[in-house]
């Protein structure tokens, strides 16, 4: 699917990648339709890597982004709810975030070890809305994951806009001042 996606996009203008995989992934083997071998796991993101570079996005501007934790107990009631098994393991999934970050340095591109980061933080399973998607707040927290590693490879980025200063406020529909 990669190529399909990069081809809608012209390298030159794309700031960032995130690749966001391994929550599903890391479901144990049982789970027949979404686990995914481990070292098959790494060797995809690796060749994903590749094709993002091969479509002219510099390794620089990728950022692998590793699975969340999940909260098995709540997870357990979600599947049990909707008539499914669960075959979530946080064993499993730590060592897929692992694997995440590996790639990431063997590819030459950065990361952000969601699981590592979020089991630190108190009540880290209130990040998660029903054991293993994120709430509200996970996605806050994974974007202040992110925050640093999206300022370090867009602060190159040109300004498209100007500064507010630089708009005449009784008549901003005119060309901007200093321009």
């Amino acid at each position: 699917m990669i190529p399909s996606i990069l081809s809608e996009f012209d390298a030159k203008n794309i700031s960032m990648v995130t690749v966001f995989l391994g929550a599903n992934d890391s479901n144990l083997p049982t789970n027949k339709q979404q686990h995914v071998p481990l070292e098959e796991f790494k060797q995809n993101l690796l060749e994903i890597v590749e094709k993002i570079q091969s479509h002219g996005v510099p390794r620089e501007k990728v950022v692998i982004i590793g699975p969340p934790a999940s909260n098995i107990s709540a997870w357990e009631k979600d599947c049990q709810i909707n008539g499914r098994v669960c075959t979530k393991s946080n064993t499993e999934t730590a060592k897929y975030a692992k694997a995440c970050v590996e790639a990431a340095r063997e590819s030459g591109c950065s990361s952000v070890d969601m699981y590592t980061e979020m089991v630190k933080e108190k009540d880290w399973e209130n990040m998660l809305n029903d054991g293993l998607h994120l709430s509200s707040r996970g996605c806050e927290y994974l974007f202040d994951l992110l925050k640093p590693v999206v300022t370090k490879v867009t602060a190159e980025l040109p300004m498209l806009y100007p500064d507010w200063k630089q708009v005449d406020t009784n008549n901003p529909e005119l060309p901007f001042i200093g321009k």
